[in-house]
C-alpha cells in the first residue's frame, strides 16, 4: 500500500510503503516525530510504484531527505499520476468504523474530518 503522510504545520509530506497496515506505520512515524502526522492518502501499489514515485519527486527538484519531499501544487501533479477515478482522491483517507472509533482516541485532530465507511 502506497501512502502519502503530512507533517501538521510543515510544507513536508512523507511518500512511502506499508507491506502490512498504513496505520501501523502511522503510529511508528508519529512515535519519532515532534508535529502531527496526518494520514492524508493511501493507494494500492508496490515497492517498485513507490520508487517510481520517489525518483519522479526527486527529478522534480521537490526531495527534502529520506522519502519526505515539499507539498504543493507541483507535488499535487506529480501524485495524481498514481490515482484513478475508482480510488480514493489525493485529499480524503476513508477509515473503517471501528479503526476510525481507535484512530479517534489516538489521533482526534487527524481523523476528526475523515470520512467513516459502514
Amino acid at each position: 500500500m502506497i501512502y502519502v503522510i503530512r507533517a501538521e504545520g510543515t510544507d513536508f509530506v512523507k511518500v512511502g510503503y506499508a507491506k502490512n497496515s498504513v496505520y501501523l506505520r502511522l503510529s511508528e512515524l508519529q512515535i519519532g516525530c515532534p508535529h502531527v502526522l496526518t494520514l492524508v492518502a493511501m493507494n494500492n501499489g508496490n515497492l517498485t510504484l513507490e520508487r517510481q514515485l520517489h525518483r519522479k519527486l526527486k527529478a522534480s527538484g521537490l526531495h527534502v531527505r529520506g522519502e519526505w519531499f515539499k507539498n504543493g501544487p507541483k507535488f499535487n501533479d506529480i501524485m495524481r499520476w498514481i490515482w484513478t477515478t475508482d480510488q480514493a482522491p489525493l485529499e480524503s483517507v476513508n477509515f473503517p468504523r471501528r479503526l476510525s472509533r481507535i484512530l479517534t482516541r489516538a489521533y482526534p485532530r487527524q481523523v476528526m474530518n475523515a470520512d467513516v465507511k459502514g
